[in-house]
């Protein structure tokens, strides 16, 4: 990335840190856009296709059990044991 953003080796090699971080900050400021852009795009094709077929053609009653009711069931055995038990 760093031949990219116009960093040469003599210059990503130098002791100083400032020098660094000014084109780190460049590469950044050129970068972060198009990458929150793409994946945005990736998160939105990737949702599509799971709601329009499931996920690796697994049935729905296994996605339901040992998808979603592992992700339930975790949740509610996370509050049980937050709380400890009460003694007599």
């Amino acid at each position: 990335m760093c031949w990219l953003c116009g960093v040469g080796k003599t210059a990503a090699a130098q002791n100083t840190s400032i020098r660094f971080l000014f084109q780190n900050r460049r590469c950044l400021e050129l970068l972060h856009p198009h990458h929150a852009n793409v994946l945005g795009y990736m998160l939105f094709l990737d949702t599509r296709d799971l709601l329009a077929k499931n996920y690796s053609g697994y049935p729905d009653w296994f996605l339901n059990i040992l998808g979603w009711g592992m992700a339930g069931g975790l949740i509610v055995l996370s509050v049980i044991l937050t709380f400890p038990a009460v003694a007599p």
